[in-house]
């Protein structure tokens, strides 16, 4: 079985954080993050993400993308019988 690994982070708000909260952190964060060099290349570039497009274009589409690493992982502890020590 082939892995693929990659690095990815996000922003997660405590459950039950307002709608408009979660919406303008889901607005104002990537855009001031991209928008200014020294944040991109201290969060993106330097971890090796600056080729890579931002998921996540709603909170929705986060927690697909999440839901989907998760299921992809479970797969791989399962097939290759990865355990804890």
């Amino acid at each position: 079985m082939e892995i693929a690994l990659r690095n990815w982070f996000g922003l997660f708000a405590p459950a039950g954080t307002p709608r408009d909260i979660v919406q303008r952190l889901n607005g104002e964060v990537p855009r001031n993050l991209l928008n200014n060099p020294v944040l991109r290349e201290r969060f993106l570039i330097s971890q090796g993400l600056g080729a890579e497009s931002p998921v996540g274009e709603s909170p929705e589409a986060f927690a697909a993308f999440l839901k989907a690493d998760r299921e992809y992982f479970t797969t791989v502890i399962k097939a290759t019988g990865i355990r804890l020590d």
